[in-house]
């Protein structure tokens, strides 16, 4: 609407009545292009209204209708449609005064439970936050010594790493060796932070060139080259949005993330922004609805790798960041 040339963007106004009174209060407390409300028995919380035209009874009645509303919808997949009546009870002299205006009478079982879950009161924090890329100076560089045994027809490969499996079972792929014939040892190391989990092409060039040339190869980064060829990290866009209800307990949270892979697919580069980022929610935090999507893209930047990103850390920084934004 904002966008027609017959409206003025400065002088939008929302009407609503009852819950539609209710959703145009609250739609412009949230979006800043709304200038005026204008209201007619506006609903402030659907839960608390029915309960008041309920006795103790229908409102046991009125719950288990929920039920077998959600219920029909699993089973069939319809809709199940109910009476006015049986979401507002009413006196039956007041009942006359519906029914003979015209009123809609049947309602679908949709418009019942949104009604009931209706709580306006209820805040949502939005926030876009660019994680950027981040380049490791680990304390020691990456490097390997790979050696050749012609008798079992087996490599050895001494390598700084962060685990010695996940390094070892995707070279023997790359290879196509068994895993067994390739042994995997990493002594104390000087500094990781993700870039040492997987493997690199050195590693392979040097268990090739081991066996061609029956002797050991060592092989050691230097500085410039680790900033050039190491696997960087994060490099993410994220849109986040946390629910909280008027005591401040966290109710939903929905993420969006982009994430720039550079200009080449490795083996972890897709898995952290997808996920090992959707495996660590929701951190610390109780929140029982999580929605997370994430893209992946592919660059050209000047770094040309994949990234590794602390996804625990980004995944917490969301949350965290978006329950600041209401303080």
């Amino acid at each position: 609407m904002a966008a027609r040339a017959d409206v003025d963007p400065a002088a939008i106004a929302l009407c609503g009545s009852s819950l539609g009174g209710g959703v145009a209060v609250q739609a412009a407390g949230l979006d800043p292009r709304v200038s005026a409300v204008i209201v007619e028995n506006g609903v402030a919380n659907g839960e608390r209204m029915i309960r008041s035209m309920h006795s103790a009874e229908s409102w046991a009645k009125f719950r288990a209708l929920l039920d077998d509303i959600a219920a029909h919808r699993e089973r069939t997949g319809t809709t199940k449609m109910i009476h006015r009546f049986d979401i507002f009870e009413m006196p039956k002299a007041l009942q006359v005064n519906l029914t003979s205006n015209g009123s809609l009478m049947q309602f679908t079982g949709e418009t019942a439970i949104g009604f009931f879950m209706f709580r306006p009161e209820e805040f949502v924090a939005r926030i876009a936050v660019t994680n950027q890329r981040m380049a490791v100076a680990s304390m020691e560089p990456r490097g390997a010594t790979a050696r050749y045994d012609a008798a079992t027809d087996s490599y050895t490969l001494r390598v700084c790493s962060q685990g010695t499996t996940a390094m070892r079972d995707p070279i023997a792929v790359i290879m196509q060796i068994p895993k067994e014939r390739l042994r995997v040892l990493t002594d104390d190391v000087g500094g990781a932070f993700g870039l040492k989990t997987g493997p690199y092409p050195e590693y392979i060039v040097q268990l090739v060139a081991a066996k061609k040339l029956g002797r050991p190869v060592h092989w050691m980064s230097g500085r410039s080259e680790a900033f050039l060829s190491d696997n960087q990290a994060r490099d993410l866009y994220s849109e986040a949005e946390l629910a909280l209800d008027d005591n401040g307990r966290f109710l939903a949270l929905r993420i969006r993330n982009t994430a720039n892979l550079g200009a080449y697919v490795g083996a972890v580069g897709a898995n952290i922004p997808t996920l090992n980022f959707a495996r660590c929610l929701p951190a610390l935090y109780d929140i029982k609805h999580i929605d997370i999507n994430a893209r992946c893209a592919m660059t050209a930047p000047s770094v040309a790798c994949l990234r590794i990103s602390r996804a625990a850390v980004a995944s917490c920084s969301m949350i965290s960041v978006s329950r600041a934004t209401l303080n």
